[in-house]
């Protein structure tokens, strides 16, 4: 993967946090070509800003997830190539949390945006 495939020319993630700079570090050794993401309202809405930037920025397909197939329906489709991320206010939502196993089960890179720090099953990966 180029260095460049999760970040915007010119700019660099908040080191702050130090878990910022160790998760972007793992995702660009990961192999995958496009990204998924599973949310649900507002999150749903923010889920839009990574799938401009990374699809005009890094000419990645990024698409939002169908969550009702992991958890409702138990029938999810296959990942091969994804990135699975998950965007959550509360960071509990049984269909997100099932989205995020589910691609762990398939072997793919995950990763989680929510506002407190934890996602019960679902952290970055």
């Amino acid at each position: 993967m180029g260095e460049d495939r999760l970040t915007t020319p010119g700019s660099r993630p908040d080191s702050r946090d130090p878990r910022v700079d160790q998760n972007v570090g793992c995702l660009k050794a990961q192999d995958f070509d496009h990204v998924l993401i599973a949310a649900r309202g507002t999150s749903d809405n923010a889920a839009r800003y990574p799938q401009y930037l990374w699809g005009a920025r890094n000419r990645l397909l990024v698409s939002l997830a169908a969550p009702s197939l992991y958890g409702l329906y138990q029938s999810p489709p296959r990942l091969d190539g994804a990135l699975v991320m998950g965007i959550s206010q509360s960071g509990e939502s049984p269909d997100l949390l099932a989205a995020l196993s589910e691609a762990r089960k398939q072997g793919r890179p995950t990763l989680s945006i929510t506002n407190p720090a934890r996602f019960t099953d679902g952290g970055a990966g």
